[in-house]
């Protein structure tokens, strides 16, 4: 079902019960309007409609995108999953969209954006698009073959299996993660483009390594920086916290679960201003998971200094917010180039810190250094 209750904890409303199913014999599959098991995605609000994703159910058993009013009216199946080539239901395994989706949908614009687990090509999963009203549907990457790898007993391809992970969007590019696949069958995390384009792998778990594997949750963004956790594997075999830049440069194991005591499998993860916020699956005192926080360094993202003709004056301005910036200037830019603190101090202008300069004299360059 699909609920609403009150942050306090009053007044809980059943918005949308998901209608009965019926067991086609020849494939043991569960089929009806709406879809069922929306459990693991959850649904995500823009202005008064809710979206979300149920993992089967739906026409063709294999899951459904849906929307309803957030007073529980005017529920709509968006799409149902398990089309093959020729409009029919080619399953269990490979199809035209996908199947089973099992993560929390992305919103930017009126533009939807998620995964399947399974599915697509070869019955590894896609990365999907489409409109809030339920069209223009399009696969933006279906996930490789499989290839057995001798020497080690594994599966590889370039990511397959994103379970339970949603989407993040920074700029015009989507980032996630697989549960396996990659390099050593153990997960990836990976990025393209919102038009399916420049698919790249920037990191494939090792799992018997110090980085972790089956990264099962989402990921989180600060600036450059990604941030994730990996659900098993590690230098202690309990699961890890990392982060790793955009471009893939700089993975990090920012902690390594280190006994069954302190939590293992770690499945939710959030950032909140410098502290990650998660769940594990496992673990703690009672042996039924736990709530943890950690502490990260956060990188500070460079203030945008704009400049504009104001009469005989230029104005220089940044945001207030910036703190620890100091405006320089320097009138040469040939090396070594000599720069002094402006003379100017700056006056708050609204949510700018603003300095006045006259274009008489001798031009001049500026930029803001950190302290």
């Amino acid at each position: 079902m699909v609920f609403s209750l009150n942050t306090n904890g009053s007044n809980y409303v059943t918005l949308h019960n998901f209608s009965p199913v019926l067991l086609n014999n020849d494939t043991s599959i569960y089929t009806n309007s709406d879809g069922i098991e929306p459990a693991t995605s959850g649904v995500i609000l823009s202005g008064n409609t809710l979206y979300g994703t149920a993992q089967v159910g739906g026409i063709f058993g294999y899951g459904t995108v849906f929307s309803l009013n957030s007073n529980g009216s005017n529920f709509l199946t968006l799409h149902n999953f398990g089309l093959g080539p020729s409009g029919n239901v080619t399953g269990p395994y490979t199809n035209n969209d996908g199947l089973e989706p099992q993560s929390t949908l992305l919103l930017s614009g009126n533009t939807l954006y998620g995964t399947a687990s399974e599915g697509g090509t070869y019955g590894t999963g896609t990365v999907f698009a489409m409109s809030t009203n339920g069209s223009s549907f399009t696969v933006l990457h279906t996930f490789g073959a499989l290839v057995l790898n001798t020497n080690t007993s594994t599966l590889t391809n370039d990511g397959y299996a994103p379970q339970g992970a949603a989407l993040i969007l920074y700029g015009n590019t989507l980032y996630g993660t697989t549960s396996a696949g990659g390099t050593n069958d153990a997960g990836t995390v990976f990025s393209l483009n919102i038009n399916g384009s420049n698919y790249m792998v920037l990191h494939s778990f090792s799992y018997y390594g110090a980085d972790g594997g089956y990264p099962s949750c989402g990921l989180s963004l600060s600036g450059n920086t990604l941030y994730g956790a990996a659900f098993s594997g590690g230098t202690n075999g309990f699961g890890t916290v990392f982060s790793l830049s955009t471009n893939g440069s700089d993975f990090t194991v920012l902690y390594a679960f280190q006994t069954f005591y302190d939590g293992d499998h770690p499945e939710g993860l959030m950032l909140s201003g410098n502290t990650l916020y998660g769940t594990t699956h496992d673990g703690s005192t009672n042996s039924y998971g736990m709530v943890y926080s950690l502490t990260v360094t956060v990188p500070v993202s460079p203030p945008q200094l704009a400049i504009a003709r104001s009469g005989t004056n230029v104005i220089l301005d940044w945001p207030t917010n910036a703190t620890g910036f100091t405006l320089e200037s320097t009138t040469n830019l040939v090396s070594p180039a000599i720069w002094i603190t402006n003379a100017s101090l700056p006056v708050v202008v609204g949510t700018n810190n603003a300095v006045t300069n006259g274009i008489s004299g001798t031009w001049k360059f500026y930029r803001l250094i950190g302290q």
